[in-house]
This record gives C-alpha cells, structure tokens and sequence, in this order.
C-alpha cells in the first residue's frame, strides 16, 4: 500500500526504488539511489477503526485552507489572541484607515472599490504577498485607473491572491483591506507621462514613509507563504491519496501525503525582503500555506496540525513573533543594539526587486525601535551605537575582491556591491549578500570609543522620510 501511496504523490513509475521508515509517526522516503524525499504522513478516516494504535486520524481543519473548518479555526486563533493574550494589546478604539483601502464589505458583491479614506477609522487587514513578475500585476492602482477603480473593481478581475484575500477578509467580519498595489499608486511605463511619473513617485513616497503605521495599526495581516505571483492565491486543498484497507475490525481507510514544512526557508514569500518589515510590525498574522493555516501573534505560534503551539516558531527557523513594546530597548546609554543586528542579519539576504528599497523596506522597522527621532540614523545604522554598528562583516571568504568571491548566501546571491554605489560603503546596505555582527558578542564586551567624529558634507536626505541617500556623503573618521 505504501508504494502506492508513493506512486501517487510522487509520481514515480515504480515505488520500489523507495525505502521507508518509520519516525516520530511519519514515514521517512528516501530513495534507494539519489536524493531524499522528505516524509509522508499517514492519517486515519475520521470515522474509521485503527488497526495499529499509531498512526493519526484525520484532521478537518487540513482539508483545505478555505475549508469552513479552516475559517472556524482562523476565527478562533483571532478571538483568542483580542480576549486572552495581554501581550498583544489590542485596543478598543478603531485605528484610523491608511489613505487608501479596498471596500470589500461583508457580503458577497461582486464588486469592490478603492476608498480615499480622509481620517476615517475602522478596522482593516494587509495583505502580505509576492509580486512575481510584474507582468502579472494587471489589476493595479495608475494615475489611469484611479478614478475607475474609486468607482468600483470587478471581483473577477483582480488576480487570484487577491480574489482570496478578498474571500477571507470578508470571512472574518472585516470590512476593509489593503494590498500595496492596488492602495498606493503604481507606475505604469507605456502610458505615464512625465506629470504622471512624478505623481506616482510623491505618492510612493508618501506611503512608503507610512508603512509603520500601516502594518503596526492593522486588526491582522494575511500572509500567502506559498504563492511566487499574484497568480498562486491564497487557498489550497491538500493533496492526498486514499487508500482501503482490511483489519480484525473490519475495513479500514486512510490517505498519505507529504509532511508539512514548518521551515521559513522553504517558503517563497519570506524569502522576500519587505515581509520582514510586515510581519514584525503586525500585531498578528495569519499565513497561508500550500498544506496548512499558522497564526503568528506577539504571544504564541500556532498551526493546525498542531506542530507550533506556544513560543517555539521561531526555534523552526520561521519569523521571529512580531515587535513588542520590548523591541524599543534602553538607548539612553552606548551600546549595542543587538535586537536591530538580529533583524538585519535575517533581512540582508532576502530579495528585492528594487535594490534602491533596500533602507525603505525596513523603515518602518526603524521608526517603531527608535520612536521620536532621539538619535541620528545614518543609512541603517545609529549615531549612539555607532562604534558597534560599524563591526558589520559581509559572510563572504573572499573579502574585497568581487572577482575572486568563493561564498554565496543562502539564496545564492554573492555578497559583494554593485558597479553602481547606491549606498555608503560602510554601511551594511552597500553589500548584496549576508550580513552579520557576529564579531560582536564574541569579541567585544566594553563600548569605550576615544572619539567619533562624524563630518557631514552636502547632505540632503533626511532619516525621518527619505527613502534613499542622494547628493549627499558623510565621512566617518
């Protein structure tokens, strides 16, 4: 029977060249010759009689993530995180709207509309997604849709992940959502004038310089972790094959399919550099997996086959819990800022389609850990804990010579900077790759500087709100 089960998930002409075994109630594959296959899970039909005593029984909440099962449960991880959890803070009072949100109502219209929202408050969910190739991306907000779509958007046109977003913003009781692409003006190459280039770049911006608050405010954010593009959508039906069997009590069923992954690196979505930014300042998100539902909050992770329940995503290797009021750690003497090195040690190596985001994607996070602007942010390091900031190191063996690089990160991008400088050479941000401050905490135990001086010249950016450095240099001696 396992080889048959095999045969159906796999897709191999002939299981026989597969061996198994069985581990912590899951059957390890591995190929006789070749490469491993991962595990399989074996599960018992609900209503069937158990002929070994070991092996699970079905779960209805893993049918499908858009399973009713599945929005029950989401519904529930929701509840319990506003009415049980002290360390999320949720608040009583309805934030105020980002600019722009999606009106999808609670109902099922077939249309929904761009809303100027002009100080309204009310609760609202972000989506968190993969843009893929830009092709794709045909349903978004232009100079040139903008007043279409304040009228209304048909449900069929926006792009599957979207479609499900819609679904499963609806399904929570909420009313209003908000996608990047479709609540902050995009550019659109063939047909914008230079007056239109310039409108989406103050737009972009503008909105740029609020992702704080929108993530940070948010009721909840949807995260699809298993989608490349805007194609992929959020819900998906478990693939299974079912197989029957005889017992002593009688006919029996049950099905195999592959294990879940619970590992942040097999999943395409936080391998992309602005999640980082989404998911730490969320008070709460709910990923959608190809397999399963997690709940991430500031208190616990959770998933519905129960693999996560309590504190331990982040020993997975999945997402840190989001920022806490703790992350704002005591600045008001030197020192390292090491919770700010952790963040940018997992960010560095993650994907932009826009080098020139490298600092915007993580502004928000900057923002929320040094509120008010007490000390100077010079393209992602900090006046106060400067000495220590600098001790960045790119995990490269080939140190300063691009041609002779050895090492690749771990999405095999090599570490070493463009022909085009984009950022300050002493600033982590200058290195396309993996960066790290590990020389701090085995090396360095006092912060005792003689001296730092720090000589600007021609300097016309501003931490506060510009997304990049232009025209402008510092010179640190």
């Amino acid at each position: 029977m396992l080889e048959e089960i095999v045969t159906g998930l796999y897709k191999f002409d002939d299981a026989s060249t597969v061996e198994f075994a069985f581990i912590d109630m899951d059957f390890a594959i591995q190929r006789i010759e070749g490469s491993g296959l991962g595990r399989m899970e074996l599960r018992l039909a609900a209503d069937t009689p158990c002929p070994w005593g070991v092996v699970w029984k079905e779960n209805d909440h893993l049918e499908s993530t858009a399973s009713q099962a599945s929005v029950s449960w989401a519904r529930m991880q929701l509840h319990t995180c506003l009415t049980a959890h002290p360390g999320c803070s949720a608040s009583t009072d309805d934030p105020p709207l980002p600019t722009r949100v999606l009106e999808v109502g609670t109902g099922d219209s077939e249309t929904i509309k761009v809303l100027e929202t002009k100080g309204l408050r009310a609760k609202y969910i972000t989506l968190s997604h993969c843009w893929g190739d830009p092709a794709l991306m045909t349903t978004k907000l232009t100079v040139h849709t903008r007043d279409q779509y304040l009228q209304g958007i048909p449900y069929e046109a926006l792009p599957p992940t979207f479609r499900d977003a819609v679904t499963a913003t609806r399904s929570l009781g909420i009313s209003y959502l908000w996608i990047d692409s479709l609540c902050i003006i995009q550019k659109d190459v063939a047909r914008d004038s230079p007056e239109d280039k310039q409108m989406h770049q103050k737009d972009w911006e503008e909105e740029s310089g609020r992702m704080c608050s929108v993530y940070q405010n948010c009721h909840l954010t949807l995260a699809g972790v298993d989608s490349t593009d805007c194609q992929g959508g959020l819900f998906f039906k478990r693939d299974k094959v079912w197989m029957k069997g005889d017992s002593d009590k009688g006919p029996y069923y049950f099905y195999g399919s592959r294990e879940f992954s619970h590992w942040a690196a097999d999943f395409p979505l936080l391998q992309r550099g602005w999640v980082k930014q989404e998911t730490l300042l969320s008070p709460r998100t709910l990923f959608y997996g190809k397999e399963e539902l997690l709940w991430l909050c500031r208190t616990h992770t959770v998933c519905q086959c129960s693999y996560f329940h309590g504190s331990d995503g982040a020993s997975k290797g999945f997402h840190k819990l989001p920022l806490a009021a703790n992350a704002r750690a005591d600045f008001t003497r030197p020192q390292p800022n090491s919770k700010w090195y952790d963040i940018i040690s997992e960010y560095s190596p993650t994907r932009l389609t826009h080098v020139t985001d490298k600092l915007v994607a993580i502004q928000g996070i900057a923002e929320y850990m040094r509120p008010g602007g007490d000390f100077e942010y010079l393209a992602g390091l900090w006046t106060d804990s400067l000495a220590f900031d600098l001790l960045w190191n790119s995990e490269a063996y080939n140190y300063g010579d691009p041609t002779r690089a050895t090492h690749t990160d771990p999405l095999g991008k090599t570490p070493w900077s463009s022909d085009k400088w984009l950022f300050p050479t002493w600033s982590w941000a200058s290195i396309d790759g993996h960066t790290s401050w590990k020389w701090i905490s085995r090396f360095i135990t006092d912060y005792s500087p003689d001296t730092i001086l720090i000589q600007r010249i021609k300097d016309k950016s501003s931490p506060a709100n510009e997304l990049r450095l232009r025209e402008s240099s510092t010179v640190l001696i």
